[in-house]
């Protein structure tokens, strides 16, 4: 008789089974927590089914942790945001057309987030806009990290 071997979307759904105790024993709470981690696995159902690991739930902790990757490079990127002042730039000949709001507002940020412009004589570096630029806390994440250790 032939062995069939599982595809991956069934070896992870076979996992999710057999954790299943385990997210009883949680508290309420976190029993949904349980559940999205499992579900962030299920994103990389096609990628998990190209690879072959002697233990498959390597390839669903990596499937986890790449979202989890993701989503922490876009907190970090939030956390830095920067408010450039252009108003003093008003007083430079080679600048006078951002006085204008309708010229203002067609800004464009370059290839690559290198820069921006708003034509081709007019542009400020990225290292301008990150040196010279203010930070600004996000207050509605400060507000969930707030929220998040005051749970803990």
């Amino acid at each position: 008789m032939e062995r069939t071997d599982l595809s991956f979307s069934q070896v992870l759904e076979q996992e999710v089974q057999e954790w299943k105790k385990f997210q009883r024993a949680l508290r309420k709470e976190d029993q949904q927590f349980l559940d999205r981690l499992f579900e962030k696995a299920r994103l990389h159902i096609q990628a998990g089914g190209c690879v072959s690991r002697p233990w498959p739930f390597e390839t669903i902790l990596i499937s986890i942790l790449l979202e989890h990757e993701k989503a922490l490079v876009e907190l970090r990127s939030k956390m830095r945001e920067k408010i450039y002042d252009c108003g003093f730039l008003l007083s430079r000949p080679q600048f006078h057309l951002l006085a204008s709001p309708a010229f203002f507002n067609a800004v464009r940020v370059d290839p690559g987030g290198y820069g921006i412009s708003w034509s081709d004589d007019i542009d400020l570096s990225e290292y301008e806009l990150w040196t010279n630029g203010k930070t600004v806390v996000n207050k509605l994440l400060k507000t969930d990290m707030a929220k998040s250790r005051h749970a803990a």
